[in-house]
């Protein structure tokens, strides 16, 4: 009697049903999480032998074949761990890193499916601050891509601080009040000066609220 496996996920394939029975057991259809089908032996989904309909073409670390998702997870880890890679101290040096989900080709492979990924598109952190990981990442395409990258660099060159700890203009207030003799000063000394004065963080509502002092 064959043991059904139907619903179960190897990898990247969700077997979808029986296909045949042979001498070298059950054969299974199965679909692939970018979108293929393909059969598989029984014994190979549970072995770990059969993970991808093929799109998955890494092995011992070395790319065998042209795959532009393998690619981009490549790139990923090496800016964030490799201190020898131009980029990482844009990156791995800023304490970013990518996520245990993430530490294996085919964890990232099954998110890129899932969140929409297709060729020509590039990964995009929504908080430049954070790490690689699902509930921080996008597919958005290269101009979008590179016009908020130049943005972001134009913003920390003027405000040396943290994006969190940035105090940029608030939609609705008054944007000479954090301003007031700061102009042709620095912008580092001036963000050094905007630090330490007593402003707190927007409210709900949008509007900078001030301490109460007391006279």
């Amino acid at each position: 009697m064959v043991k059904d496996i139907t619903g179960q996920t190897f990898g990247l394939l969700t077997v979808v049903s029986l296909a045949r029975t042979g001498r070298r057991g059950s054969v299974w259809n199965c679909r692939c999480a970018c979108g293929n089908e393909t059969e598989a032996h029984r014994y190979k989904l549970l072995q770990g032998r059969k993970k991808s309909c093929g799109c998955l073409w890494v092995r011992h670390g070395r790319y065998v074949r042209q795959d532009p998702l393998a690619g981009v997870w490549k790139q990923m880890k090496q800016r964030c761990g490799n201190a020898r890679n131009k980029d990482y101290r844009y990156y791995g040096a800023k304490g970013i890193r990518v996520c245990a989900e993430w530490k294996t080709v085919l964890g990232f492979k099954r998110w890129a499916y899932m969140a929409g990924y297709l060729p020509g598109l590039t990964i995009d952190r929504i908080n430049a601050d954070q790490d690689y990981n699902p509930a921080n990442c996008r597919w958005v395409p290269p101009k979008e891509n590179i016009r908020r990258k130049k943005h972001e660099k134009a913003v920390a060159k003027a405000n040396p601080l943290p994006a969190a700890e940035r105090m940029e203009p608030l939609p609705g207030a008054h944007q000479g009040d954090a301003a007031d003799g700061l102009r042709g000063q620095e912008p580092a000394l001036a963000a050094e000066q905007l630090r330490k004065r007593p402003l707190m963080l927007a409210d709900i509502n949008g509007q900078a609220n001030r301490p109460q002092v007391n006279s």
